[in-house]
C-alpha cells in the first residue's frame, strides 16, 4: 500500500491511500497546531508524564549555537561553537 500526502500543513491536509487494486481512498485529518502540540509535550514533561524530547546535551548544544550567532555580527566573522558538558 502507498500512501501520498496532499496539501500538508498545520491548517489541516488530506492523505490519500492507493491500495492494490489502485482505488484511492481520501482521509481528511483535522487542522493541528505544532506550537501547541510542543508546549502540551514540554508540559508532560515537567509534570512527570513523559520524558522531554530533547536531551540536556542537546539543549545546552543549542544554547551554544546561539551564542556563538549572536557573537557573529559583533566579530563580523563565524564564531565557533563552545561545547557544553
Amino acid at each position: 500500500m502507498k500512501a501520498a500526502q496532499v496539501g500538508l500543513g498545520w491548517w489541516g491536509s488530506q492523505v490519500t491511500k492507493i491500495l492494490k487494486d489502485s482505488e484511492k481512498i481520501g482521509i481528511d485529518l483535522e487542522p493541528t497546531s505544532p506550537v501547541r502540540a510542543a508546549y502540551e509535550h514540554w508540559a508532560d514533561a515537567v509534570a512527570g508524564l513523559r520524558d522531554y524530547r530533547f536531551s540536556n546535551e542537546k539543549r545546552l548544544g543549542n544554547v551554544a549555537i546561539l551564542e556563538a550567532l549572536a557573537r557573529s555580527p559583533e566579530s563580523r566573522r563565524p564564531e565557533p561553537v563552545s561545547h557544553y558538558s
